[in-house]
């Protein structure tokens, strides 16, 4: 249990600020300008012209596209395309009766080959299922020729379209998660959003934004 004297900024409907808050276990029990004798013992740290603040918490999150992205294949963690590859003939593999295959996390960042993984690579691990690759940051993905070439006149006359590479962002990015997104039943969907629900809540992250503009009435 710890004592925290000084500026304690509450954050509340009136803004208050404290003069005592104190913790236990992880837990606050209490804050407050006297400090109940129960807490006296305990031992205090003196803030001094230092303040005490809730954390930050940035609720910015597309919540019905993370969720649809999260129910893909996370590729993140890859170290290459050569890998990422790997990883959708794998989920490619696996896939059953899915039409319409997603995978998540691609950069060219974090690859040796310091580039996004090309419309053509996709092509080799899955050819005759479409597939859309969203990038790390969620503003762009790669798609292959099969999904290219059902949304090629939807996207042509689009911004950030780009057909030799397969990369779309912009205008063109928003039209393919359209076309994801449209392709879910509402059961998919409300089956994909608790998954991601559990996902965050897991990780601690316990805020979500309520507003959600791709692909979604």
């Amino acid at each position: 249990m710890k004592v925290y004297k000084g500026s304690i900024l509450s954050v509340n409907a009136k803004d208050e600020v404290f003069k005592y808050l104190v913790e236990d276990g992880g837990k606050i029990v209490f804050t407050g300008n006297e400090l109940p004798a129960e807490y006296a013992g305990a031992e205090t740290i003196d803030l001094g012209s230092k303040a005490l603040a809730p954390s930050f918490v940035d609720s910015h999150m597309h919540f019905a596209s993370f969720a649809i992205f999260n129910a893909g294949l996370n590729v993140m963690d890859a170290e290459s395309n050569v890998q990422i590859s790997e990883m959708i003939a794998d989920f490619y593999a696996r896939s059953g009766k899915t039409k319409t295959l997603i995978a998540f996390g691609a950069s060219p960042y974090s690859v040796k080959e310091r580039r996004l993984i090309s419309r053509e690579e996709l092509d080799k691990v899955c050819p005759d299922k479409e597939i859309m690759v969203v990038k790390y940051d969620g503003h762009a993905c790669i798609v292959n020729t099969k999904l290219l070439n059902k949304i090629d006149a939807q996207v042509k006359p689009l911004r950030g379209y780009h057909p030799d590479s397969g990369e779309m962002n912009q205008e063109a990015f928003f039209k393919v998660s359209d076309y994801i997104t449209g392709a879910l039943s509402i059961v998919e969907l409300f089956t994909n959003m608790q998954k991601a629900a559990d996902f965050v809540a897991a990780r601690g992250i316990g805020e979500v934004h309520t507003v959600s503009g791709v692909g979604f009435p």
